[in-house]
């Protein structure tokens, strides 16, 4: 064996077992981050699908259970997955329509007449709160190595994270 894929083994052992503890610990707290991991291309597909066709929506009626589900979906969502859905849609920042319908549904939750009393929907929309960071973070990543191609939408979603995104020499 070659010097070289000696070291691709030892790093990709690494990552496994960095993967593995990340994953207990995440489990142990309760958050399940590898949810969609296993999802085949056609199941991660429809999710885009379905997102994407949330948006076409005027209003958004959905019960609270399905807002969870979608919650859900947020916080799960990672850069592997987006990346997996670029190939399937030609499309480079898959994770936009997630945080466009994270953001309509917390919207949603909010203009709920009973939003300031409502425990359930208080908590709902905390836990979309925690997905939009999430996908926050998924598109930082995402861009992280042309930000200049993102759409400026996409630019102006990233300010937050500006000091966690690398510079590129001479900036």
């Amino acid at each position: 064996m070659s010097g070289k894929d000696e070291k691709i083994q030892l790093l990709e052992a690494r990552i496994s077992a960095l993967e593995r503890g990340l994953e207990l610990l995440l489990k142990a707290s309760g958050i399940d981050m590898y949810g969609l991991r296993d999802l085949s291309a056609t199941q991660l597909l429809e999710y885009y699908r379905q997102a994407v066709s949330l948006l076409g929506l005027r209003e958004l009626f959905l019960t609270d259970d399905e807002i969870e589900e979608w919650a859900k979906i947020f916080n799960q969502l990672s850069e592997i997955e987006c990346t997996k859905l670029q190939t399937l849609v030609e499309y480079d920042h898959t994770w936009e329509p997630f945080y466009e319908l994270c953001l309509r549904l917390q919207a949603s939750l909010r203009r709920r007449p009973s939003f300031a009393i409502d425990p359930v929907g208080r908590e709902l929309y905390a836990l979309l709160e925690k997905g939009r960071k999430n996908l926050q973070a998924v598109a930082a990543v995402c861009m992280k190595n042309d930000p200049q191609q993102a759409p400026y939408r996409a630019q102006i979603l990233l300010k937050d994270f500006e000091d966690y995104m690398p510079r590129k020499p001479n900036q």
